[in-house]
């Protein structure tokens, strides 16, 4: 608190959106001390009531901070889960829920974690790295992309041969032709 607003911008410059950030903190940091004596909520109802916080930001406090059996979804987690088959969902509560239902308690902790990793370094937006990926055996987008793979190059070499063939009629006509 006592750095204030524009002290704790120099601290916090390098991380994407620090303005808002850097006044999101200031205004937690008041809420908590004037109307939670200092202590960090938690419910997630008082969690989503400080500034700055919403729905998986709780969650990450939920379940890092008081050991609660959630996984906050974020980009990743939503990317890899409907990828991968595991919780598919058009909303981030729909996979939310979906994932809750889907990975069992003893793993809720961790598996938050595990997630997103596998979203940022494997399960990668553009470009995902099927080839590294040690699930790729249990994945429908893996197993989609490679029955489209295989259905190109089947495809391509069908064309080939009806291309090899078209090219042996064209042969066989300009021979006939010449003689």
């Amino acid at each position: 608190m006592n750095l204030g607003e524009a002290g704790l911008k120099n601290h916090i410059r390098t991380i994407g959106l620090f303005n808002s950030k850097a006044r999101n903190i200031i205004k937690t940091c008041t809420t908590l001390l004037e109307q939670h004596r200092g202590e960090v909520p938690h419910t997630r109802e008082a969690l989503e009531a400080l500034p700055g916080v919403g729905r998986k930001t709780a969650n990450v406090m939920l379940n890092t901070a008081f050991g609660e059996p959630t996984i906050a979804v974020d980009t990743h987690i939503f990317r890899v889960a409907n990828r991968t088959g595991l919780a598919c969902g058009k909303t981030v509560a729909s996979v939310e829920t979906a994932l809750l239902k889907a990975v069992p308690d003893e793993f809720k902790h961790d598996a938050h974690h595990w997630l997103i990793l596998h979203g940022r370094y494997t399960c990668i937006a553009r470009k995902p790295r099927c080839n590294l990926c040690i699930i790729n055996d249990l994945c429908k987008y893996h197993a989609l992309e490679h029955a489209t793979t295989t259905k190109t190059a089947a495809a391509s070499i069908s064309k080939a041969k009806k291309s090899g063939k078209q090219q042996q009629k064209i042969s066989l006509t300009i021979r006939k032709k010449m003689e």
